[in-house]
């Protein structure tokens, strides 16, 4: 494995325009990312998104529907609140 690194090095360092490739543009394109997301934690941020379900025919045939609701739902006791489609 050794031989085998030792043997790519110097193929690269044979030929110039591979040092680029080999050095220089990884140390270009983790500059660029930590550039654009460095930071992205300090700027996210995550808010809950209200959501209303309605209880109706196509509802009752759907049989994980309220399973979903049920995995989903910010309630610790599972109540939700049932509007109907009239």
């Amino acid at each position: 494995m050794l031989q085998t690194l030792l043997v790519n090095l110097k193929l690269h360092f044979r030929e110039k325009s591979q040092l680029f490739w080999l050095f220089a543009f990884p140390i270009i394109l983790a500059t660029m990312f930590n550039g654009m997301f460095g930071n992205i934690a300090e700027s996210y941020e995550l808010r809950t998104i209200d959501v209303v379900v309605v209880d109706n025919d196509d509802w009752r045939a759907s049989p994980g529907a309220q399973t979903l609701v049920d995995g989903i739902s910010s309630d610790a006791d599972g109540d939700h609140i049932k509007a109907d489609s009239d």
